[in-house]
């Protein structure tokens, strides 16, 4: 299975996704769908898992567009809204209908790569993505929780998304409706979880693998304990209770590697917000920091080197620490609960200051990928509760 995959990263997603064949390029950054004369080069599937394909990506959580990106996209993300577009083959033709912002290679740019990549996974397969992903990771994990809707019968278990009161209001919530207070938490998915776009017979009909679609829904629903287990395959290297998923040499080269030289046409590093910034499978990666680089910025997050992680919509953030054999699972479901607004208040500093550092048994400096690693039990930290 690995080896399979392994052989397809660097194919042209145009190979599977034909509509993408037509891909054009704007012909400047403050063009909304103005495109230039000349054609784009063709982007890969490794472009795609490392935002580095030129693709858009538009608003969520009823934000108007603020941007000439963002007014592009704002048509389709309205049509997964109304229901117009209801499957991910649909959303990905309407997509490549849509200039790159960049050429493919240019620099790293959050996207709706991920999102394409689920589709090139289901011309591949044959199959849906949802049931892929439950018949080649989810049951063979035991990750029973995890998928792109909730069954009714299990509606109870269902976290509730919050935010506070400005980000409710600037999604068009009416200030009089809200509960009070700075600190108040406001529900934006329903009163009940019976109204949550994440229901069965109401969620959203694409299944996004970049995660959220419209307004507020699409994307998976899971639990810390699944979301424990597949991290756990992740620092198990592909395996995980006797079960192996992915081969180790796999989740050493993309999960724990900085792909982005081998993704840019520069062959250079990529920097952001006054650092270095890095790039696998799975997220972003810390990397070492020089004399002139920021040694630390509270408003992102701030990963050791080698240390893997990355968040979504309503802070479900994560990260993996090798070198510290630790898992950290941050669910709130709040968009305003952020797991490093302060140094001196930051997971992941926290952490770091009270797991050591795994002693490596053999002499090299860095472990071989085939080698088990020395630790059997695995740390993981996580926030109460389930999440959605």
């Amino acid at each position: 299975r690995g080896k399979h995959w392994h052989n397809m990263i660097s194919t042209l997603v145009a190979k599977y996704v034909q509509s993408f064949g037509k891909a054009r390029v704007v012909s400047r950054a403050s063009a909304v769908r103005a495109v230039s004369a000349e054609k784009p080069a063709p982007f890969t599937i490794m472009n795609c898992l490392t935002h580095t394909a030129g693709l858009p990506y538009g608003t969520d959580f009823n934000q108007k567009p603020y941007s000439p990106e963002t007014k592009s996209c704002y048509e389709l993300v309205q049509s997964v809204e109304s229901g117009k577009v209801r499957s991910l083959a649909h959303f990905v033709d309407e997509l490549a209908k849509l200039p790159l912002r960049a050429q493919p290679g240019s620099y790293w740019h959050y996207s709706w790569g991920i999102d394409v990549l689920g589709r090139v996974v289901e011309v591949i397969s044959g199959l849906p993505l949802g049931q892929f992903l439950q018949k080649e990771l989810f049951a063979p994990l035991g990750m029973r929780d995890t998928a792109f809707s909730v069954p009714r019968d299990k509606a109870s278990r269902l976290a509730a998304v919050y935010c506070n009161r400005e980000s409710a209001q600037l999604m068009g919530v009416r200030a009089g409706s809200l509960p009070r207070g700075k600190e108040a938490l406001c529900r934006i998915d329903g009163a009940r979880p019976e109204e949550s776009r994440w229901m069965a017979g109401r969620c959203c009909p694409v299944e996004s693998g970049g995660g959220i679609m419209g307004a507020n829904m699409g994307g998976l629903v899971s639990t810390l304990n699944d979301c424990a287990r597949f991290f756990g395959m992740l620092l198990g290297r592909g395996e995980f209770g006797g079960t192996r998923i992915l081969r180790a040499q796999t989740v050493e080269q993309f999960c724990f590697t900085d792909l982005l030289p081998a993704c840019l046409n520069s062959g250079k590093q990529q920097r952001a917000w006054g650092a270095p910034l890095g790039w696998t499978a799975l997220g972003e990666i810390g990397l070492p920091r020089g004399s002139r680089d920021a040694t630390s910025d509270v408003k992102y997050n701030d990963f050791e080197p080698g240390e893997v992680g990355y968040g979504g919509a309503a802070c479900t953030f994560w990260a993996l620490n090798p070198a510290r054999d630790t898992a950290i699972l941050w669910f709130t479901q709040s968009l305003d609960n952020e797991p490093f607004i302060h140094d001196d208040e930051s997971i992941y500093v926290a952490s770091r200051a009270v797991l050591p550092r795994c002693v490596m048994r053999t002499s090299s400096k860095r472990r071989s990928a085939e080698q088990p690693h020395p630790r059997k039990r695995r740390r993981t930290t996580g926030s109460e509760g389930t999440a959605g």
